[in-house]
């Protein structure tokens, strides 16, 4: 997917019957404050890891949290419900240089080390940066599928 930098909305979502205490209970819908708010980033394909903006459901793919970094606990990796710790939200460089976002094997990449800022006091929206593309530069995702 392709990444053109600018707001990119964070929607708090708390899922009931969390059980007891395991894992994360705070769950967030990522969509585009440019785009419908009926569409939210999505994993598309499990295996290339994949990302797609779909119709917005009750869907493991579209709930994401934040983990929190322990070298910086002020930074954290996004990871989807559904594929759990093992997948997070990557920024990598194809073989021309452009920018995409996926689901990568969680590692200490860069690509995977976001940021967020809150956009106005009073809402729940925030733009996302990291460490690879560094804090000028704000996560957009768009309806098109990047195919690997």
């Amino acid at each position: 997917m392709p990444l053109k930098f600018i707001t990119l909305l964070l929607q708090l979502f708390a899922l009931l019957g969390m059980a007891l205490g395991q894992g994360p209970t705070m769950y967030y819908r990522l969509t585009n404050s440019f785009g419908p708010p009926t569409l939210a980033l999505n994993v598309a394909n499990v295996t290339s890891g994949e990302l797609q903006m779909a119709p917005v459901g009750d869907i493991a793919g579209q709930y994401w949290y934040l983990v929190p970094v322990t070298e910086s606990p002020t930074k954290f990796r996004l990871q989807t419900v559904f594929l759990g710790s093992d997948r997070s939200l990557d920024v990598v460089m194809d073989d021309v240089g452009k920018e995409h976002i996926v689901l990568a094997p969680t590692s200490r990449s860069d690509g995977q080390i976001w940021s967020l800022y809150k956009v106005t006091p009073a809402e729940a929206q925030f733009k996302l940066t990291n460490e690879l593309t560094g804090p000028t530069k704000f996560l957009e995702v768009t309806e098109q599928v990047h195919s690997s």
